[in-house]
Order: structure tokens, then sequence, then C-alpha cells
């Protein structure tokens, strides 16, 4: 949500009523929408990092993931705990590192430059290195953090910026165990990046899904949504998710 292109997440928001809001790339703003009026539904709120989380509920406690000093990207999430009406839920709030300059690189010609990259010595040779150890450090981070939402036993939401493209090793490697809410209970593709194009292959909107909510076994997916239209960099992702037990949804 940090680069929204000055867009209101106002619509989205009233229509779907959310008990909880993260937002990424929006460090130290908790403070602000909860004392804003158009936000007065929330009760709760906390910032960490470039996290920022709003909640209906009571958050018991939050802290940024730390995967350690050896992986790159070593603080992906924020882990955050609300007392959701007696029982303690667990969220994390994903934002991977952006793909985006290797992804242009290889719009220009994946092929071509995957065969001049074979010549050792080249600058193609020397591109294919540096993006193929980009993406190698992108999968040791996505595994060391599944490895910890793997250790939780208390129901549990990851949702969030990937920056994986469904479909892709990444993705599949972070879902495997939980349930993409989109592929449960979405509808159409559910594209969420980027907001606004001017491909006319994908009508002026988005063409990738790399936006998920995922949700532990302890959840029954009911509904999942992509934003139909705002010119933000990313569009939201909702879902509808109900606890077993008393707690409700």
């Amino acid at each position: 949500y940090g680069q929204n292109a000055k867009q209101s997440l106002q619509p989205v928001k009233n229509l779907i009523k959310p008990d909880i809001l993260t937002l990424q790339e929006t460090p130290g703003r908790a403070k602000r929408y909860l004392a804003d009026p158009d936000y007065s539904e929330f009760k709760d709120g906390m910032s960490l990092g470039e996290h920022t989380f709003l909640s209906r509920y009571p958050i018991v406690s939050g802290d940024l993931v730390t995967l350690g000093g050896d992986v790159q990207d070593n603080e992906p999430a924020a882990r955050f705990i609300i007392d959701f009406g007696g029982r303690h839920v667990v969220i994390y709030s994903v934002h991977f590192l952006t793909v985006r300059d290797t992804l242009t690189h290889y719009r220009k010609g994946a092929f071509l430059y995957g065969i001049l990259g074979i010549v050792p010595g080249t600058s193609s040779h020397q591109k294919m290195e540096l993006y193929q150890s980009m993406w190698n450090e992108r999968i040791r981070t996505a595994q060391a953090l599944k490895r910890l939402i793997d250790r939780e036993t208390l129901p549990t939401i990851v949702l969030g910026d990937f920056n994986a493209p469904a479909g892709g090793y990444i993705q599949k490697s972070l879902t495997e165990g939980l349930q993409d809410t989109h592929q449960v209970a979405g509808s159409g593709l559910g594209y969420t990046f980027p907001g606004a194009t001017r491909n006319p292959l994908s009508g002026g909107g988005p063409w990738m899904r790399i936006d998920y909510i995922l949700a532990s076994g302890h959840w029954k997916v009911i509904a999942s949504m992509a934003e139909e239209k705002r010119a933000s960099q990313h569009r939201a992702v909702a879902a509808k998710v109900k606890l077993s037990g008393p707690s409700g949804e």
C-alpha cells in the first residue's frame, strides 16, 4: 500500500469492512490511522518497521521477524498476535524485496539473454550470475520464513506483498501446508499488480498475482477477492475466514 499513487484506501475498506488491516511500506502510520475518524472502527494498531497493522481486536504483541544475518532480506515480515474473542491468532505481514529490475530485464529478451549469458566473461554472463544469485537468495528467504511459519501452533494468517508470481517455485513453497484463499474461494484471476498499466492485453489493469492471503488449517475460507479498480501500484486483497470454535468469523 505504501506506493499508492495517492489513491485512497477508503472505498475498498468501507466495502469489505475488515476486522484487521495490514499495510506494507507504511512506516509509523498506526497512530495517524487510529486518530483518523474514517478509521474509527479499528480499536488498536501498531507500526513495526515498514509494516502498519490495524485491528478491531486487541493486539497482544508484535515483533519484526528476523531471519538471521546470513539472509540478505533478513526482516521480510512482522508478526502480530491478536486476542480474537479470547483466542490468540497470529498474523504475519510480509513484504519481500522487489524483483522489478530483474523482470524488466527479462522482458527485453529473457531467452536471448539466457543464451548470451552462457559465455563467460561477457556482460550478459555477469548479469545472468547476478540474477541467478538474486533468485537463489529469494528462495533462501522464503524457505527461512516458511520454517518459522510451520512452527506455529496457533491459528495463523500470512498476508502481504510476496513479490512472487502465482504458480512459481517461491509461491508454491510458501503455500505448502497453507490455504491460498484466492485458490480456495476466489473468483477470476486475482491479479493485483501493477494496479494500472498501459498494457492493452490486460485492459490497462494488473496482470500478475503477487499479493496473497494464506491461512492455516484452523480456518475455513469463505470468500476471497482482489480489488477491482484503483490506480495504486498494488490492488488490495481481502478474505473472509471463519475460525473453528466459538470465536466466529
